[in-house]
């Protein structure tokens, strides 16, 4: 039996229903993703984004105190799923290295790497260009087959955090060349934030010669990635 979830849109529902007729509207919210169900004992948990313009507005943070809506989504899914899936429609690249149809700036490359963090902390990443209920109810029905009996065995990696404190902020530092945890998390205890990092990597390295284990060429490093417009 699919569970979808009660916030879901009614004709989105309708057309899911055309397509899983074993299906149920949950009485409320489901505490993660939009569609639910069980696949040889394990929980199978869908996250859809149904346009691009929904997946575009989850990378925002407005009205999340979690972070971007998207991985809020992605840490509810994690905490519950065995089987966590993102499903979306397929992303296209612009001449202009945009995305193609998409009403916002956002790049192509920076969605797909988020994408692709998000494919790290072990969700399958889906993208699909047709019919995206047509796509659910091929995962619906191939994961039940008997013959996929082997998804039992599938797992995701377990992260912990080595601050805590700063435990996501420490992370995001890291992608900096040049920077592990120890200075990541020196730069963070001397500064406050990422941001307030990045702010002061870009007025100029001597706003961070204060920093204990950051020397000049560090310094340097980090004030050219934090001033590099990335496409």
């Amino acid at each position: 039996m699919l569970t979808i979830t009660s916030n879901e849109h009614a004709k989105r529902i309708a057309s899911v229903q055309r397509a899983i007729k074993d299906s149920e509207v949950s009485k409320k919210p489901l505490p993660a993703g939009d569609y639910w169900w069980d696949a040889h004992q394990k929980l199978v948990i869908v996250e859809m984004k149904w346009s691009l313009g929904d997946l575009l507005a989850s990378f925002q943070v407005e009205g999340e105190s979690g972070g971007p809506r998207l991985a809020v989504e992605v840490r509810k899914m994690l905490d519950l799923a065995d089987i966590p899936i993102l499903l979306l429609p397929t992303l296209h690249r612009r001449g202009d290295g945009g995305i193609e149809g998409a009403y916002s700036d956002w790049q192509y490359a920076s969605a797909k790497g988020i994408l692709a963090d998000v494919a790290l902390y072990g969700v399958i990443v889906d993208e699909w260009d047709g019919y995206l209920e047509e796509r659910l109810a091929s995962w619906y029905f191939t994961l039940q087959k008997e013959k996929h009996s082997w998804i039992r065995q599938r797992g995701r990696p377990v992260f912990l955090p080595i601050d805590v404190v700063h435990p996501h902020d420490v992370w995001a530092l890291c992608a900096y060349e040049g920077i592990g945890p120890e200075l990541a998390k020196a730069l963070l205890w001397e500064l406050g934030s990422v941001e307030d990092v990045l702010k002061a990597a870009r007025l100029g390295p001597k706003n961070l010669m204060g920093v204990k284990g950051l020397g000049p060429k560090k310094a340097q490093a980090l004030h050219e990635a934090a001033c590099r417009r990335w496409d």
